[in-house]
């Protein structure tokens, strides 16, 4: 339970911040809005701010934080908050929105069963999201205030039934509800009826088994209607008649045999339609030319369908058959010209369909060729007019890409994905010429640095070089400058390719993770854009004290799973504001490279060494820290640890819940820091604080 002292004190920060704050309608100081995080997208007017609050203990600190954004001139454009488990929120969450203006409220694993009526009070919200908050029932009684909700999503609950008045918030401007991932049971018929002008309404992936005409005679403006994965038995031939504007229909994985004549009924009204494993073949459907207006066709059926089978879908602009067993055929023999001109996304996933295909598709620009048995890219696979921009090919068998094979996507191609191969070299002409890509993923490939042994003649011209010789397929200059994004995990690189990264002057997130680097130098010093940089998961031993002092730009770090064991000399760029260091080898918490991080808000010291965290070493954490991850250290929970306890109230920091616990005394073996101890057994603190648990209170024994 927060003390009464510690109310107050957050109280008194909240007015301090708003005297501060002199209405600018930008984000206040980050330590007045703790445990939330403030963002202001630099596209935006400059009222429009987004909050997240991620790691707030209990709503009567999300409703402090709020405080600052009230009034009309404050607009927040995506409010977050997620993992508040308050017991208590029947008295704390009075009021908590009060007077603000949102865009979207997203609310995920939270606890709301005691929500009270006057939770919204003169509150502007158009989007709202409950997810994953094992909600029984909507709250109905809060919501009611808000009638400005046009979107609802209660994604992942466990709703069974809805009520006849479930959804009376909105006051008739409810256009989109979303119950995937629920439990209901039918068609909630009777709620429905409450939302005369509902446009889209996803019901799948829950426990209905039969729809009828009587279940969406109501919903004459229904536009998109989702059903994919619900046990459908039975389904009226006229079922969907009544949806006289309906355009997209998603059936996935619907086995019912009564699929193919309610389907017939409305296919020629439907512009997007999803059967992918459902118990009806398209090619039944489509019998002559002109037929359908489909533009987008999701048909992940693996069975015998052939694109040639969809040659009368003349409007077809995005077209999935991922999986399905085309024929031995090539397209490119059997269709002439481009048959599928309007196609401009296709994925092709899973099937044996040539890369050389694609000339049917003569305007496609995203292409989706994952689990493809294409062994070797040549200049004779794409088209010399080519219009492709996007491009994945992961978990192919791909080993060898030859000069100039991409040649004709030099102008187009931005984001490309080759992961999961078995490339183990690059011809600097391969994708050297790509002058517009933006995003390359290489990762999981076999791009690895060998040693072999060296002939008798060299030995004798390079006694110095004897032993052998190293091997380093990217340590070259073969990328265009233009990456801005480039992952090359899982390589087995033994250091970072210097010459490879220093040509890329845009590089802006960097994936080194799952290789066998021993050290980190200089080599990143001229990648000054760098805002993330992924490291985890290697053999790093030592760090450069300066490795990353050039990198102004970098804001989310990730050293983790490295025998680094002391971090006290590294000087870390200020701007950080995420820090991985799990599984470091880390004995004590060494500030002094962490001080000057002044946007520090996450730091991740989980599966350490650590025993207690010292006064000295919180004094050094930045005061911007929002989140702390102790989760798998042997904690000593003896008195000497109360220091740090106070540090994180005053601080209004959240210790990481999971796996937090305390190792010694054996009395309280087991038992979370914060949530679980009565630290009042203790002597007082230099604050006179009496903390005791608010869920189950073990008294401390010392000695």
């Amino acid at each position: 339970m927060v003390s009464l002292w510690s109310r107050w004190s957050a109280t008194f920060v909240a007015l301090l911040s708003l005297i501060c704050w002199c209405g600018s309608g930008r984000c206040p100081n980050r330590n007045s809005i703790k445990p939330c995080t403030c963002s202001v997208d630099p596209e935006a007017a400059a009222h429009v701010v987004n909050v997240t609050c991620l790691h707030a203990r209990t709503w009567y600190h999300v409703r402090e934080v709020l405080r600052l954004f009230r009034g009309e001139h404050r607009f927040i454009q995506l409010l977050h908050i997620e993992n508040v488990q308050d017991v208590h929120s029947d008295t704390l969450m009075r009021g908590i929105f009060r007077h603000l203006h949102i865009e979207q409220l997203m609310i995920k694993n939270c606890l709301m069963d005691r929500w009270r009526k006057d939770v919204f009070v003169n509150t502007t919200v158009y989007s709202l999201s409950i997810v994953s908050s094992h909600l029984k029932r909507i709250p109905t009684r809060p919501l009611t205030n808000v009638r400005t909700i046009q979107e609802a999503s209660f994604v992942n609950n466990q709703l069974s039934s809805l009520g006849h008045r479930s959804l009376t918030f909105g006051v008739d401007e409810l256009a989109l509800l979303d119950f995937k991932h629920n439990m209901l049971e039918s068609v909630p018929r009777r709620a429905l009826q409450m939302v005369p002008k509902l446009e889209i309404l996803v019901l799948s992936h829950n426990l209905i088994r039969s729809v009828s005409r009587e279940d969406f005679c109501k919903l004459t403006n229904l536009v998109a209607l989702e059903l994919s994965h619900n046990p459908l038995v039975h389904i009226a031939a006229d079922a969907f008649v009544p949806l006289m504007l309906l355009k997209h229909i998603g059936l996935a994985g619907i086995l019912s045999q009564d699929l193919p004549a309610a389907l017939q009924r409305i296919l020629r009204r439907l512009i997007s339609l999803d059967v992918s494993n459902a118990s009806v073949h398209i090619s039944t459907l489509i019998e002559r030319q002109g037929t359908s207006t489909l533009e987008s066709l999701v048909a992940q059926v693996k069975t015998d369908l052939s694109v040639i089978d969809l040659v009368n879908l003349t409007s077809l602009v995005d077209l999935d058959i991922r999986g399905s067993r085309q024929g031995q055929r090539r397209l490119s023999e059997t269709m002439r010209g481009g048959a599928f001109g309007s196609v401009e996304r296709l994925d092709i996933s899973e099937t044996e369909i040539a890369l050389s295909s694609l000339s049917v598709f003569p305007n496609v620009r995203v292409v989706f060729m994952n689990h493809n048995p294409t062994v070797y890219l040549d200049n004779k696979l794409i088209r010399p007019i080519s219009r492709i921009s996007v491009l994945h090919m992961e978990h192919c068998e791909i080993r060898q890409i030859s000069a100039y094979a991409l040649w004709p996507l030099r102008l187009t191609l931005r984001e490309l994905n080759l992961s999961y191969n078995k490339l183990r070299h690059l011809n600097w002409r391969s994708l050297f010429p790509l002058a517009t890509l933006k995003s390359l993923d290489l990762s999981y490939n076999e791009f690895r640095d060998r040693w072999g042994a060296t002939r008798r003649r060299n030995r004798t011209r390079h006694s110095r070089r004897a032993r052998g010789f190293a091997s380093f397929p990217l340590n070259r200059r073969l990328l265009p400058p233009s990456i801005e994004v480039l992952s090359l995990a899982g390589n087995g690189l033994q250091r970072i390719p210097e010459r490879l990264t220093s040509g890329l002057l845009q590089l802006k997130h960097l994936n080194l993770a799952g290789n066998e680097l021993r050290s980190v130098q200089l080599e990143l010093r001229v990648n000054r854009k760098l805002a993330e940089l992924n490291l985890n998961n290697n053999r790093i031993s030592y760090v450069h004290p300066t490795a990353f002092e050039q990198l102004r730009r970098l804001r989310h770090l990730n050293l983790g799973w490295n025998p680094i064991g002391d971090i006290g000399a590294v000087r870390f760029p200020p701007r950080l504001e995420y820090l991985g260091l799990t599984r470091c080898l880390l004995k004590i918490v060494d500030s002094r490279s962490l001080a000057s991080l002044a946007n520090l808000y996450h730091l991740d010291l989980s599966y350490n060494g650590l025993r207690t965290i010292n006064v000295n070493a919180t004094s050094g954490l930045p005061s911007s820290l929002v989140y702390l991850d102790l989760e798998g250290n042997p904690l000593d929970c003896s008195c000497q640890l109360m220091p740090f306890i106070d540090w994180l109230s005053d601080h209004v920091v959240t210790l990481s819940t999971f796996g937090t616990i305390c190792y010694t005394p054996a009395s309280l073996r087991y038992l979370h820091p914060v949530r679980d101890m009565c630290w009042s057994t203790c002597q007082p603190s230099t604050t006179g604080r009496q903390w005791d648990s608010s869920l189950f209170c073990k008294p401390i024994v010392t000695g």
